[in-house]
């Protein structure tokens, strides 16, 4: 019940990584970051970005980043002790068009219909997207466009106990202002979303987290706001 909580050490197994030491926050290296996920066998998926060895594919002037960066998942049997790799979501090439960064941030959550959906960064003003796993991780469909959603930063995504999806992010409106956006799936699939202005652009992060209290009731957190909203 969390009264005691115990620091231990997760031994990651990636064997394209190679060793690319990250200089500081952001340029390259390799990030876990929010999707972690249980299956219903008790097996973590969890989400993470960053550079393989072969990864040198450099980005536009003005990227938050060095090198452009895949989008992959690891799992683990034993509770987060040990992770091992399971394939790459979505990895840069050259030339991409509408893509700034590659993939970085994303999460995932389980459909349904028992499907994963990522869904993944690019940029500051480049689409974020959308792609689909059918088994538990191990292949993804090609990244696209998300019908009703633009560009945005740091995807938080849930489902909510009618199965509906909500997905919140930050939206650059320009260098230093981004408003907190949040887009609900009434399909439940992701195949179409009604965008909502949760607040308009400021000098904010942006960066939000999003739990489903009640039903029908989302807590909307970025950095020191928070909301309370009723969809």
């Amino acid at each position: 019940g969390l009264s005691r909580v115990v620091m231990d050490t997760a031994v990651f197994q990636i064997p394209e990584a190679g060793f690319l030491e990250s200089d500081y926050w952001g340029m390259y290296g390799i990030y876990c970051h929010r999707g972690l996920i249980e299956l219903n066998d008790g097996t973590l998926l969890a989400g993470l970005f960053g550079n393989f060895e072969s990864d040198r594919i450099e980005p536009p002037a003005g990227a938050d980043i060095g090198i452009k960066a895949r989008a992959f998942v690891m799992k683990s049997t034993d509770a987060g002790r040990n992770w091992q790799y399971v394939a790459t979501v979505a990895a840069p090439v050259p030339n991409m068009s509408e893509n700034e960064e590659g993939y970085t941030e994303w999460d995932m959550a389980q459909l349904a219909d028992g499907r994963l959906l990522g869904i993944i960064r690019t940029g500051h003003y480049s689409p974020l997207v959308a792609s689909y796993s059918s088994d538990q991780g191990r292949t993804w469909t090609r990244p696209a466009k998300m019908k009703g959603v633009d560009w945005g930063v740091d995807p938080c995504l849930i489902r909510l106990k009618d199965n509906r999806l909500a997905v919140a992010y930050g939206h650059n409106e320009r260098p230093g202002s981004r408003s907190c956006e949040l887009a609900i799936s009434e399909d439940g699939k992701g195949v179409t979303w009604t965008n909502i202005r949760v607040a308009p652009p400021d000098r904010r992060s942006a960066y939000a987290t999003i739990f489903e209290v009640e039903p029908n009731i989302v807590f909307y957190q970025a950095g020191d706001e928070c909301w309370r909203l009723e969809l």
